[in-house]
């Protein structure tokens, strides 16, 4: 079934880790269309390294601010079975709430109490930042480490 026509796409307040912009936008579909919604994150994350050697996770970033004043309300340090890995899906999380700032980060978490890591076929890491006020972080890529 083909849905041409013209429809109107309406953002959702306060949804996501980028600056709040409710706004709709009119699309005219035509067997394919493309649309680019265009958001501001507050932060990005780039220059990930991740590992897990013996009982602890190593974790260093940068934390790209991209919204002056933005403020980091948590980090989160992730390990998941699956490439599925966000604050929910996830066999290890470690929140960090303290002494953030934007920069290049280094966090160490400790997994050696977590008896699902190391059983655990194969092993996914990524760091998500969340922004006070934002109702969702920002996540890095899944990389696979096992």
């Amino acid at each position: 079934m083909l849905f041409n026509g013209e429809y109107k796409l309406v953002t959702k307040d306060g949804n996501g880790p980028w600056v709040n912009k409710r706004d709709t936008v009119t699309i005219n579909l035509n067997k394919h269309s493309e649309v680019n919604l265009e958001v501001v994150p507050y932060f990005t994350i780039s220059n990930k390294q991740l590992t897990v050697s013996g009982s602890t996770m190593v974790a260093s970033f940068t934390i790209n601010q991209i919204v002056e004043t933005a403020s980091i309300s948590r980090v989160m340090l992730l390990l998941s079975k699956t490439q599925f890995a966000d604050d929910v899906n996830n066999i290890f999380r470690q929140d960090i709430t303290e002494n953030l700032s934007a920069g290049t980060v280094s966090f160490n978490a400790d997994i050696s109490g977590n008896a699902d890591v190391p059983k655990a076929k194969a092993l996914y890491a990524r760091v998500g930042v969340l922004a006070n006020g934002a109702n969702q972080a920002i996540y890095s890529s899944v990389i696979r480490i096992k």
